[in-house]
Parts: structure tokens; C-alpha cells; sequence
């Protein structure tokens, strides 16, 4: 009880500046990469790509259903946040540009949106979600059904929603 009362609040901006740093800078081949390198006909850069999809979608699971009732409200303002600055990260990062225009901008958010498309209704309805995650996220790295893709798929959305359940229980957010 007395902990709760000493942990620091946190803005709505400056969570959300928080949780996409904790995207953009989290070396997932450090964590994945020596799998990754094992799968045949595997384009790495592709793969790379889609892993940071799919923890977007993560945050965005983890935001959406957290516990705590400031983050549950607030949640969808500090994923619009986000998004939009996962969207410009994609146009910019990805083609390897310094700077994106408004329409690449849009066409990064498209891709960020097709990808929530496949998930969320396998997150909704699934029986064993991070194996149905799993398998769509090797479908959308190019080798459909790969048991390692498969395998490090549920790996990163589960350890990305245990890194964002830990993140919002020792910060709760200020009004």
C-alpha cells in the first residue's frame, strides 16, 4: 500500500514518449537474432520490420486492456500518440530517410493498420493466442508457418506486454 504512494506519476506525454522509446530503441535481434539468422529464405530486414509491428500491436493490447483504471482511460490518447510517432519512425527509419512526407507518413500508418487487422481478431478470439500471433507474424515475415517465426512471434508479444504491465504498475499517470 505505502509503496504505491512514493512511485512517480507520469504525464500522458511523457508515458507515451516513454513507451515509444522503449519501441524504437529496443534491440530486438540482440534478443531474437541468433534465431532469426537459423530460418532459411528469412529476409532479415523484413523480419526486423515486422517485429516492430508486431510490438507495436503488443503496447497497443497492453494499453488497451491494462488493470489500472488511469492507464485504461487513457490508454487510447497515449497510443494515438504513439502511432502517429510510430508512423513517421516507419516512413523515415525503414526507407532509410531523414525525412518522410505527409502522404509516406500515411502509407506507414496503413501498414502499422494491416498488421493490427490480422491481429486483433486473433488476440480476441483465439484459443491459444500467442501461437495464432506467432503464425501470422511468420506469415508476414515471408515464411509461413516457420516453427521458430512462429515461436519468437508469441515470444516478443508476450515479453513486450510483461515489459509494458511492469512499466505502467511502477508509474501510475498524473490527471
Amino acid at each position: 500500500m505505502f509503496g504505491f504512494m512514493f512511485k512517480k506519476k507520469i504525464s500522458i506525454d511523457a508515458a507515451a514518449e516513454s513507451i515509444l522509446s522503449g519501441l524504437v530503441k529496443f534491440d530486438r535481434m540482440k534478443v531474437w537474432g541468433a534465431e532469426l539468422s537459423r530460418v532459411s529464405r528469412l529476409n532479415i530486414e523484413r523480419a526486423k520490420e515486422e517485429m516492430f509491428y508486431l510490438d507495436c500491436f503488443a503496447v497497443y493490447i497492453g494499453l488497451k486492456f491494462n488493470k489500472s483504471p488511469g492507464w485504461k482511460q487513457n490508454g487510447y490518447k497515449i497510443f494515438e500518440k504513439i502511432c502517429h510517432a510510430c508512423s513517421i519512425f516507419v516512413a523515415t527509419e525503414f526507407a532509410n530517410m531523414e525525412n518522410a512526407t505527409t502522404e509516406e507518413v500515411k502509407n506507414a500508418w496503413e501498414v502499422i493498420n494491416k498488421r493490427f487487422a490480422v491481429y486483433s481478431p486473433l488476440f480476441e478470439k483465439s484459443e491459444d493466442t500467442l501461437l495464432a500471433i506467432g503464425t501470422a507474424f511468420s506469415k508476414f515475415c515471408q515464411v509461413d508457418g516457420n516453427s521458430v517465426l512462429v515461436q519468437i512471434g508469441g515470444d516478443l508479444f508476450y515479453v513486450r506486454g510483461q515489459m509494458l504491465m511492469q512499466f505502467t504498475k511502477e508509474r501510475p499517470l498524473s490527471r
